[in-house]
């Protein structure tokens, strides 16, 4: 953990989540939610540092469950899950869609999605699982953020031509930030979407149309090479998400991502 905030808020408690005793010392379980924002993320790495990504992604994970399983808390366990736990489909995918993870990130987050069912189940936690496809944009001034739109525009902004593996077909759901923390605020005090996991929508896009918008707004071109074997071999060619589910309990109207680009490339 940074020992500073980027968001420059005080209120954080620094907590060795390897530690149960720490854990138990240092979070209050009488609450309405508890979101488990930690984790090690990224595809490629993971076959590098696996051990660390078991530890920080499972280990640290089931600490905290069994934390909460002692206190026995009535806290909703809010969890972030990845769009790489879907097998590739042309169709747009829902929460029973099948599963295939093709790195050791995205195995990760099927464990743990497995492992907060299986306490909920066991020991009666209350949870909420959501699948987010690729999050864009930043609510904190000044502060850089990451990912693949994140990629495109800071390739744009330095004068570059956006680089694209393979013809840019691959298609996404693209989820403005400010509505991910909307729906993970909103959704985890609603009593119907106990236990329940959920696809969080947004606006279906090919990486290309992406690369065009912002090359267009910075006047650079957008350059197509081969797949890299090992980023082929393990990367999710297309996923966009059918998101019917939350629809039905939360009609939300999701910022489309043209609607956004001058807001994030000039936050």
């Amino acid at each position: 953990m940074h020992e500073t905030h980027f968001d420059g808020c005080g209120n954080y408690q620094k907590v060795d989540l390897s530690s149960k005793k720490n854990i138990s010392s240092n979070i209050d379980f009488d609450v309405d939610a508890i979101y488990i924002f930690s984790g090690k993320t990224g595809t490629k790495a993971g076959f590098d540092e696996y051990e660390k990504y078991i530890d920080v992604n499972e280990k640290y994970l089931l600490n905290i469950l069994t934390c909460c399983a002692e206190v026995k808390t009535k806290a909703r366990i809010v969890y972030p899950s990845s769009r790489l736990v879907y097998k590739s489909s042309e169709y747009p995918v829902n929460e029973e869609s099948n599963l295939d993870g093709k790195s050791i990130y995205a195995i990760t987050k099927i464990a743990s999605e497995n492992y907060i069912r299986l306490y909920s189940t066991v020991f009666g936690l209350s949870y909420n699982i959501f699948r987010i496809c690729v999050p864009f944009g930043s609510l904190i001034q000044d502060v850089k953020f990451y990912g693949t739109y994140e990629f495109f525009l800071s390739q744009a902004k330095s004068g570059k031509n956006i680089t694209l593996f393979g013809d840019g077909s691959s298609e996404r759901t693209f989820t403005y930030i400010g509505d991910i923390c909307k729906v993970l605020l909103d959704v985890p005090l609603m009593s119907i979407s106990e236990n329940e996991i959920y696809n969080i929508g947004g606006d279906n896009r090919s990486l290309l149309d992406i690369a065009r918008v912002i090359a267009t707004y910075f006047n650079v071109g957008v350059d197509f090479i081969e797949w890299p074997i090992v980023d082929k071999r393990i990367e999710v060619p297309t996923i966009k998400f059918n998101f019917a589910k939350l629809n039905e309990i939360y009609p939300y109207k999701y910022h489309m991502l043209g609607d956004c680009v001058m807001q994030t490339i000039n936050p």
